[in-house]
This record gives C-alpha cells, sequence and structure tokens, in this order.
C-alpha cells in the first residue's frame, strides 16, 4: 500500500474515487483536507477510513494542523535550503494571503511570513510522520496551505495531482504542475493535424463543439458558464430580500451547514472562517454573526468605491489605433496565483507588452467584470494606487468594464491574458495570444507564451507575422477532447451542470487518476 494525501476533497465523489483506488491501485488515504460543515465530510471520512487524519479546510487557511501533527510540527526545524529554492513561491503564498486580509491591514508581513513558515513546519512533520507517497488534490493548489504543501512536494519528488480546468463545462486535464500542462497534449496534436477539418469538428465532444459554434455564432451565447453564474448571484444579492433568502436557505438543513447552537454554533461560537480578526491570533481568529455582517457591509461599501474610482480613470477605446487587448483576472484567484508565478503582480505583464511593442502600440487594460461583485472577495487585491500607477503610463488605456470584449477583441492586435478564457475566446476569433501563465491552450501554435525577458522579446514577431490557421485549432481541441475528461469535482462546482451520478463521476476520477499512474510508471 502507498499511503495518500487527499486535498481540497468532498465526500461526493472522493470517498468512492479514494475506495477505488485503494482497492485497484493500493492507494491508502491517511490525511483528508475537506469542508465539514458543507458536506459532513469529517464524520463520512473517518467511517470509510477510521485510521485517517482529518484536518478542517478552515483551519487549514490558518495553520492549524491537527495535533498529531502540530505536536510534531512543534519541534521541526525548517530546511534552509527548500526556503532559499521557493523563495519567489513564498512571496506568492504571501500573496494568497489576501484573501485572509478581509479588511487591507489585519495581517502584516511578519504575521504573513510567519504563518508560512509555521506551514512549512506542519507539512514538513505530515510528511515525515505519514510518508506520502503521493497527493491527490480537487484542485490547483491556491489556498496556501495546500501551495506549501505542494512546493514540498515538489522539493521531495512526490507527486501531487491536480485537475487543469479547460474553458468547457466540467472538462479538465490531469496534471502535476501548476505552471505549465507540460507535454501532455503535443503526441495526439501532431496526430490530429493529419486529419481533416471537417471529421475534427464531427469527432469534438458536444460540449465542446457547441461552445466553439455559438462563440462564433454569438460571444454573448460562448460566454463562459461561471460568468453567468455569478452575474445571477450578484442580481440576487444586490437587495435585502435576496440576502435574506440566502441567509434562511443555508440553515434550511442545519445538518449540512454550520449549526446555530452549540460548541461551533453561529450564535455561539461565531461564524467560522479564514478570515483574520484584527484584534487577534490568527489561529484564534472567529467572528460574531454582527461582526461578520458589519464587515461585509464595509466591504461592499469599498467595492462600489473603488469601482467608482477605477471608471473615473477610463476612456473610450480608439478602433483605429494598434492595440494590445489585456484583460485583469478577479483576483484574488487559481488563474494569477499561483497559475500566473512571478505574473500574479499583473502590471509586470503589462510592463513586457510595453517593452517588447513598438511605441505607437496602446495596451487596452480592462478589469475584470467580477472584481467587485458582493459575493466575491476582490476588495482585498485592488488598491487605487494600482490603477493609479498605470494610468501614469500614456500608453496604457484603462477601459470601462461594460465596453464591448468583442469588439475590444475584434479590433485588437493581439490579446494577453494570463490564462483566462478571454485567451481561448480571442484564439476562435483569430487573434494571436500573448500569455503568461498556465492554461490548457498555451500549446496551441497561435499562443504565444512569456515566462521572462528572452520570450518576451518574441511578442512583436508573433504578432506580425501571426495568420491564422483553423484547422490547428480544431486539432488542438480534438487533442484536448482526447487527453480531458468530463466530471465535477472542487467543491461540487458544475455538478449541477452535468448529468451524472456520483458513481458516475467517481468512475471518471478513478480513470483519471489510473491513467496518470501507468503513464508515468512507464517513463
Amino acid at each position: 500500500m502507498k499511503n495518500v494525501f487527499y486535498i481540497n476533497c468532498q465526500s461526493n465523489p472522493w470517498i468512492k474515487v479514494a475506495q477505488h483506488l485503494q482497492k485497484t491501485e493500493q492507494l491508502k488515504p491517511v490525511y483528508w483536507n475537506g469542508y465539514p460543515f458543507m458536506d459532513k465530510s469529517d464524520i463520512l471520512v473517518s467511517k470509510a477510513f477510521p485510521d485517517i487524519i482529518y484536518s478542517e479546510d478552515s483551519k487549514s487557511w490558518r495553520g492549524i494542523f491537527p495535533d498529531k501533527i502540530a505536536e510534531k510540527a512543534a519541534t521541526t526545524c525548517i530546511d534552509v535550503d527548500f526556503l532559499r529554492k521557493f523563495a519567489s513561491e513564498e512571496l506568492q503564498a504571501i500573496k494568497m494571503m489576501d484573501r485572509i486580509d478581509y479588511d487591507q491591514y489585519s495581517l502584516n508581513f511578519q504575521e504573513r511570513e510567519r504563518i508560512y513558515r509555521n506551514m512549512v513546519r506542519g507539512w514538513m512533520a505530515a510528511i515525515e510522520l505519514l510518508s506520502p507517497k503521493m497527493v491527490i488534490s480537487a484542485t490547483i493548489p491556491h489556498h496556501v496551505s495546500d501551495f506549501v504543501l505542494y512546493l514540498l512536494c515538489k522539493h521531495k519528488g512526490i507527486p501531487y495531482i491536480m485537475p487543469e480546468r479547460t474553458s468547457f463545462i466540467g472538462r479538465f486535464i490531469i496534471n502535476d504542475d501548476p505552471y505549465t500542462i507540460g507535454d501532455k497534449l503535443d503526441v495526439v496534436f501532431k496526430e490530429k493535424l493529419q486529419e481533416e477539418s471537417e471529421v475534427l469538428l464531427k469527432s469534438l465532444p458536444k460540449d465542446m463543439s457547441d461552445r466553439y459554434l455559438k462563440l462564433q455564432e454569438d460571444y454573448s451565447k460562448g460566454a463562459p458558464f461561471f460568468m453567468q453564474l455569478e452575474n445571477k448571484t450578484s442580481k440576487r444579492l444586490a437587495h435585502f430580500w435576496g440576502l435574506a433568502d440566502q441567509f434562511f436557505r443555508y440553515f434550511k438543513d442545519n445538518d449540512a451547514h454550520q449549526p446555530l447552537w452549540g460548541d461551533k454554533g453561529l450564535l455561539s461560537h461565531g461564524v467560522i472562517v479564514y478570515y483574520k480578526n484584527n484584534r487577534e491570533w490568527i489561529e484564534n481568529a472567529h467572528f460574531s454573526l454582527v461582526k461578520y455582517c458589519y464587515m461585509h457591509i464595509v466591504s461592499g461599501r469599498f467595492k462600489k468605491k473603488m469601482l467608482n474610482y477605477y471608471k473615473s480613470l477610463t476612456v473610450k477605446p480608439d478602433y483605429s489605433e494598434p492595440y494590445v487587448l489585456y484583460g485583469l483576472h478577479y483576483q484574488p484567484e487559481a488563474t494569477s496565483n499561483p497559475a500566473g508565478d512571478i505574473f500574479v503582480d499583473q502590471r509586470l505583464a503589462i510592463d513586457l507588452l510595453l517593452k517588447n511593442l513598438p511605441d505607437d502600440y496602446k495596451i487596452y487594460v480592462k478589469e475584470h467584470p467580477h472584481q467587485y461583485l458582493k459575493q466575491r472577495e476582490g476588495h482585498t487585491c485592488r488598491i487605487k494606487e494600482f490603477y493609479d500607477d498605470l494610468k501614469k503610463n500614456p500608453r496604457i488605456r484603462l477601459l470601462d468594464i461594460n465596453e464591448s470584449t468583442f469588439k475590444l477583441i475584434q479590433h485588437a492586435k493581439a490579446v494577453a491574458t494570463i490564462k483566462g478564457t478571454i485567451g481561448f475566446e480571442s484564439a476562435v476569433y483569430k487573434k494571436p495570444v500573448i500569455q503568461f501563465g498556465c492554461s490548457w491552450y498555451e500549446k496551441y501554435p497561435g499562443v504565444l507564451k512569456v515566462t521572462d525577458e528572452e520570450s518576451a522579446k518574441r511578442i512583436h514577431s508573433f504578432i506580425a507575422d501571426y495568420k491564422f490557421d483553423e484547422h490547428a485549432l480544431l486539432a488542438y481541441l480534438a487533442a484536448t477532447a482526447d487527453k480531458s475528461y468530463l466530471a465535477y469535482f472542487y467543491l461540487n462546482y458544475m455538478k449541477g451542470s452535468l448529468t451524472m451520478t456520483e458513481d458516475e463521476c467517481a468512475a471518471i476520477w478513478t480513470e483519471a487518476i489510473s491513467t496518470y499512474l501507468h503513464r508515468n510508471e512507464k517513463r
């Protein structure tokens, strides 16, 4: 048997996945990080695997480990070579803690550094005690704690398996590196290039061909599912009755969420969240219901103020001038951290564009439409000075959120992104794409992936020499279809849009992980 950690895994479908893999691949679950107030996974996981160590996600965010591991961590000394090797990634982890710092001033640098390094000690202790041969995660490591675990796994050569989402609902590629998809599509892409375009289009699964054709027909029809979902949620929460409805629906089934009463009850203990309260150490931080509601009111006012400030700096686009469109990513989120690596600071990506394009080229920067939604945490990752610094450069134009993205893509010389769906959309609309992070489409020939100054030197020539090749795009989509799977996984995201049972979903995940294992055994 090989010991395995399961990270960010809900009970559905992951308990069944773990049971299948234990039977077929001899993978024994020894550590589980989950969401007990969402799905009773603390009870269900312990019942399925009696000897397992279980950790609540809200505690993991704050660097709180289960007692056995915490006891070992207290006497664990950090490997200084590890800190030196991953110094850049430590800054990424510190940036991830913006989510915890809900009011932007409760978590200073010293506290963030302490949390990070205590997490390093904790995971070093867990690895020493439990000797995992693999980590299986339901999402890319972006929750600080699991990112630290990923770094230690990379340092020690322990595989860390994660899904790389595509731009199609529930479709993912099995990956083991948040910074690149590697060569997973290379061979099959070359094979698909030998097939006729009509054959390639007909061979695509319905979910992929439908979105591809809808994008060609009408940009709004091909809008990403999550964008539509978030917009609906935002409208519902925009008024008092929408908020009240959500509150009562949350407690409709007390057993499935945080209870009202008891040691961990909402009214007696406070709201269980991962945020830092400025008056308490992170380990003890908690919020009363009144404080939690007040915090949301204050953050809502701040988001509105920031959005209005951004709008005051925007200008109308001039479609007659040469420009590259850069769509800002919503932050904090995995799409920029860790997937963007150093470009989590999005100004660095814009700097490289400015440096490597002719002086008459402008950079059109458009804020993400979800940055200031009521239900999101976007207020933790923007300050007014971020916009001020961009505005100072005469070659940068800030555009209103409501400007037509489709029209901006149509008239752009190229589109730049870290890994956003705007990159795939722009490829469909025959535009060259400059990419600064990891994405499923990074190996498509119409994409230039920029990772450093050397690769950035190719930006202008890549745009100037670009010729759209629909056959290559269809071949790449067909290769993606061959190497991807369709299932729900992280927080049951998109489960409602996929018509499959838990057993069917578990079977798909079991197949995906087993295939990964067997492929890597042959290498």
